[in-house]
C-alpha cells in the first residue's frame, strides 16, 4: 500500500516537473521570437506550446484514471483510446490555430515541439541526477 502511495506521489512530481519545464520553454522561446522576429511569431509559439501542454495534461489525466488491477487487454484498449483522443485534440488545436486564427504555421509547430521536448528532458535529467547521487 505504501509503495502505491509513493508511486502516485512520484507520478505527480514528474507530471508537475514536465508541465513546469514546458511553461518555461514556451515563455522563453516566445519572448525571444517576440523580440527578434515579430509579435505574431511569439503568439504563434505560445499557441503551439499551449497545444503541447494540453497533450501532457490529457496524458496525466488519463494515467490517473487507470487502475492497477485491470487485465492487459483492457489496459491496451485504454492506452489506444487515450492516444487517439490526444491525437485528435492536438491536431484540432493546431489546425484551429493555423487555419482559423491565422497564426504562422512554422512558429506554431516550433512551439509544439519545444513543449514536447520537456517530456523527454525531465526523465533524462532525473536519470543523470540520480546516477550522480549514486556515484558520490
Amino acid at each position: 500500500m505504501l509503495s502505491g502511495a509513493k508511486t502516485e506521489a512520484a507520478g505527480k512530481k514528474h507530471g508537475l516537473a514536465v508541465i513546469t519545464l514546458q511553461i518555461i520553454f514556451i515563455i522563453i522561446s516566445a519572448g525571444v521570437a517576440f523580440l527578434i522576429d515579430n509579435p505574431q511569431s511569439g503568439i504563434s509559439i505560445i499557441w503551439g506550446g499551449f497545444c503541447a501542454l494540453v497533450n501532457v495534461l490529457m496524458l496525466i489525466w488519463r494515467m490517473r484514471q487507470y487502475k492497477q488491477n485491470i487485465d492487459a487487454n483492457r489496459h491496451l484498449r485504454l492506452i489506444y483510446r487515450s492516444a487517439l483522443e490526444r491525437f485528435f485534440v492536438v491536431i484540432g488545436l493546431l489546425a484551429f490555430g493555423m487555419l482559423r486564427l491565422k497564426l504562422q504555421p512554422a512558429a506554431v509547430i516550433l512551439g509544439f515541439v519545444l513543449g514536447q521536448v520537456a517530456i523527454v528532458l525531465v526523465p533524462l535529467v532525473r536519470g543523470v541526477l540520480s546516477r550522480a547521487r549514486v556515484v558520490k
